[in-house]
Formats: C-alpha cells, structure tokens, sequence
C-alpha cells in the first residue's frame, strides 16, 4: 500500500510546521529583547539563507519576498497562529507591535544541522531592532537584485554577506 500525494504533502507541511515551531521558538528563548514579529521576519530570512548557503537544501518551504522594509514570510501570521494554538507560544501586543513569548523549549538535541546556523544568527542580531536589521538586509545584494514584491530566490544564498 503506497502513500498517496495528499498524504506526502500533509507530511511535508507538518515538518515545515514543526521547523518553523522549533526555530521561532530557539529565537524567543535565546534573545535578550522581546521578539517582535516585524524581527522575526527578518530573522527567519537570514536563518533561511544562511542555512541554505551552508548546506544547499531549505529549512523551511516557503518563499521570502522583497518588501519595503526588507525580507517578509508571507505565511508568517498563519504558522504563528498554529503554534500559538497548540501552546508553544503566545503572542502579546504592545504599543510597539506583537512580540512573541515562548511557552516551552526545545532541547538542543531535538535540532539537527540546523542549530548552527540559527545560533550564529541569533548571536548577531540579539540586540538589533527590526529597523536596523532591516538597514542591514538593504545592503545584502540579493535584495538589491530583486524587485519589490518579488520573490527572494534562496538558490541564489552564495550572494549573501557572511555575518
């Protein structure tokens, strides 16, 4: 008995879920500010790149686009909303925007190649602001050579700027 093509991607969907749950939530534990989603976006850009320039494959399957203020994840609310459901998180608003309170932790075994790469990130923009991390991706070729409303392709994450 196979495994049909609706059952493969309902998989694949969970993974990616489950990938986005556990870096989300290794952001929110490791950093010394709030995590505002605005931040999370840009974030979850570089973790996304930067994995992929390291390893060729995606964290997650989603696209990034080229926004105004800088690399967006169009299906950012939706994922936060599920794990928000299921209790990993809560997201609390302020007169600032909406950040993200971690409800639980993943043990560092529970991630595999991947934890590297979101440390070295979380390490670098600890203390940055969405604005400033922002300025920071403006200046990253792949955002220069992609249009406003477009696509970020992650094929090209070799043009990206080590941190």
């Amino acid at each position: 008995m196979g495994i049909n093509a609706m059952e493969v991607e309902k998989t694949q969907n969970l993974d990616n879920i489950l990938t986005f749950a556990k870096i989300v939530l290794f952001l929110a534990n490791d950093t010394s500010t709030k995590l505002y989603r605005t931040k999370l976006h840009k974030l979850l850009f570089y973790v996304q790149f930067i994995y992929y320039k390291r390893h060729r494959e995606r964290l997650l399957a989603d696209d990034f686009i080229c926004q105004r203020y800088g690399p967006v994840l169009p299906t950012l609310d939706e994922y936060l909303s599920l794990i928000e459901g299921v209790g990993l998180i809560k997201i609390v608003p302020d007169q600032h925007g909406s950040y993200i309170v971690p409800k639980k932790k993943f043990a560092d075994g529970s991630y595999e190649k991947e934890l590297g790469t979101i440390k070295k990130v979380a390490a670098k923009f600890d203390t940055w602001t969405a604005g400033e991390i922002s300025e920071y991706s403006h200046k990253e070729p792949l955002w220069i050579h992609t249009h406003l409303h477009h696509v970020i392709p992650v094929n090209k994450a070799e043009e990206l700027n080590d941190l």
